[in-house]
């Protein structure tokens, strides 16, 4: 299994710019949505409801098929999996996915990666590896 730390787009600058701190293209457009952008955030520190409400915003602002919002530690709050839950699903080659997905990076260290369908590697535009970091 190839795990590559790098196989997102980053946005290099630590700055409150309201966006995402990575990025993929989903190689598949969702069958019932009409993007495949998927941005990513990572948030240190203690975990906020309302950080975590901002960006489920910016990817409906952005018309983002999905989202995955990535931190230190496993969010385990009821509000939280409800917002989650709220966000809704996408449909990719007839298997749904949570349109906005918690990861903690603990579970990378558990050999627990996150469920994405295919995704493009958003510099070359080719399919990425199955078992990269994020994918």
């Amino acid at each position: 299994m190839v795990l590559s730390p790098m196989s997102f787009a980053p946005n290099m600058k630590r700055v409150r710019d309201g966006g995402g701190d990575g990025r993929w293209m989903l190689a598949t457009r969702p069958y019932d949505w009409k993007s495949r952008p998927v941005p990513a955030q990572v948030k240190d520190g203690k975990f906020s409801l309302s950080t975590l409400r901002d960006f489920i915003h910016v990817t409906d602002r952005d018309k983002a098929a999905l989202g995955r919002h990535i931190t230190l530690d496993p969010v385990k709050t009821k509000a939280a999996r409800m917002e989650v839950a709220n966000a809704g699903k996408i449909s990719v080659s007839g298997y749904p996915y949570p349109r906005m997905q918690l990861w903690p990076i603990s579970d990378y260290f558990d050999q627990r990666m996150p469920t994405l369908p295919v995704t493009n590697d958003p510099y070359s535009g080719k399919p990425m590896a199955q078992g990269t970091l994020f994918q």
